[in-house]
């Protein structure tokens, strides 16, 4: 009648918390039993703040064991004979609400049972007995929940139980389980502690008694549960994770505008000192110029322009009546000493004429003459470099400013006075043209 405890909650496999907390082991029996699986589960509350959770007794890779113990404990002898001979009665024939009321009867301060009922006269040793089968395969599934929340999931072992429901009231279940488990057992009770004190008419939690105070359990629960953590069949584990996701994006989405808000003003601080410093400048510059008097004038300034193009224009005639001059100046000091110059020629082409009007009144536009120079010599030295001096003597007068593009009219070697030499004729245009 005892083999198969009653569920104590109904909710979906969780796993054991993590972290060094306190776990409460719920034993009620107001939920339907497991069938033929016979396997309790464990409520466990983080008194910390954390989702109250219901998890199996018997972790996954443990299950087997945990069956097979359970089949070995069925198969042993049962006390119930001997203890209910000794009690006047027998434990045949009992339901689930009299193996119940007979299990209740650990509890401090439960009254007994009515004579006549089965189970009538046990002491709590003999009930215990009687629950022994049940009882040591629900140490040895919580034995082996302790160890696989301590060993397969790294965690820090478990210090105490407390346990929930009826029979957290009940010392001789609490003496069973702190001997099997070796750990300190005790009830959780929640209205307990010495500071907790009653409001308006409600009852003194100091003159309840401990079972009385074990059944406020589920409404602390209730309290402590959050719809972000709390495990229920509303907002379930997708849920919670889609809100997740939003905030995380949400967090994103305010961090990289914070960022940009951020490098705007900075460069709006940046921008800012710029200007400062430069109106700074302004006034400095305007402040010399008015300490040195000088007074700007829009006349003045048209004078001085006037001034300074007439200076130029009278600096462009005099180069462009010295250029062929100019020129020659240049040809002379780039020319190298392999090259000897037979003839040079200078052709400024012909006088410069005022425009002549055309039938219509517009004057036709002046035919436009290439300025040049015309270079006859030779290159003497060895012959196998008559090309590159050449080539080199060309290139410097291009690159001179006063001399442009060169056309190279002959290029043949020739006998000279007796030596080999290469004949040449080129012909230069004038730079600014």
């Amino acid at each position: 009648m005892f083999e198969t405890p009653q569920a104590p909650v109904r909710a979906a496999e969780q796993r054991i918390p993590e972290g060094p907390g306190e776990v409460v082991i719920d034993l009620d029996g107001d939920g339907p039993g497991f069938g033929d699986s016979g396997e309790p589960r464990l409520l466990t509350l983080d008194l910390s703040g954390s989702a109250a959770e219901s998890v199996p007794l018997s972790p996954p890779h443990i299950a087997q064991s945990a069956q097979s113990d359970m089949d070995e404990a069925d198969a042993r002898p049962s006390a119930a004979g001997s203890a209910g001979d000794s009690a006047g009665g027998s434990a045949d024939g009992m339901d689930d609400e009299d193996a119940r009321d007979v299990l209740m009867t650990l509890v401090e301060g439960h009254p007994e049972l009515a004579p006549g009922r089965p189970g009538h006269g046990l002491s709590a040793e003999e009930v215990m007995d009687l629950a022994d089968p049940a009882l040591s395969r629900l140490a040895r599934q919580v034995e082996m929940t302790l160890k696989h929340y301590r060993e397969t999931l790294g965690n820090d072992p478990v210090g105490a139980l407390y346990v929930s429901g009826p029979l957290a009231a009940a010392p001789a279940f609490l003496e069973y389980l702190e001997g099997h488990l070796g750990i300190p057992c005790e009830p959780f009770d929640p209205l307990g502690a010495p500071g907790v004190r009653r409001s308006g008419e409600s009852p003194d939690p100091q003159a309840m008694s401990l079972a009385g105070r074990c059944a406020f359990q589920q409404a602390l629960g209730v309290a402590l549960s959050r719809e972000r953590m709390t495990p229920n069949l509303f907002v379930t584990y997708k849920e919670r994770r889609e809100a997740r996701r939003v905030a995380l994006v949400n967090r994103a989405t305010l961090g990289v505008f914070c960022l940009l808000l951020l490098l705007l003003a900075g460069y709006a601080v940046f921008e800012s000192g710029r200007n400062r410093t430069r109106a700074s400048e302004l006034a400095a510059i305007s402040k010399q110029v008015e300490s040195q008097g000088v007074m700007v004038d829009t006349a003045v300034l048209n004078k001085a322009a006037q001034e300074a193009k007439q200076t130029q224009d009278a600096i462009r005639a005099f180069a462009a009546k010295n250029l062929g001059l100019g020129a020659i100046s240049e040809l002379t000091a780039l020319t190298p000493p392999q090259v000897k110059l037979i003839s040079l020629t200078v052709d400024m082409g012909p006088p410069a004429r005022e425009p002549v009007p055309a039938a219509g009144g517009k004057a036709k536009p002046a035919v436009r003459y290439i300025k040049k120079i015309i270079i006859d010599g030779v290159v003497e030295g060895d012959s196998q470099l008559f090309e590159s001096v050449l080539a080199g003597y060309l290139v410097n007068l291009q690159n001179s400013p006063l001399l442009g593009d060169s056309t190279v009219s002959k290029r043949d070697v020739e006998t000279i006075g007796g030596v080999q030499a290469l004949h040449f004729v080129v012909s230069l245009a004038l730079a600014g043209q």
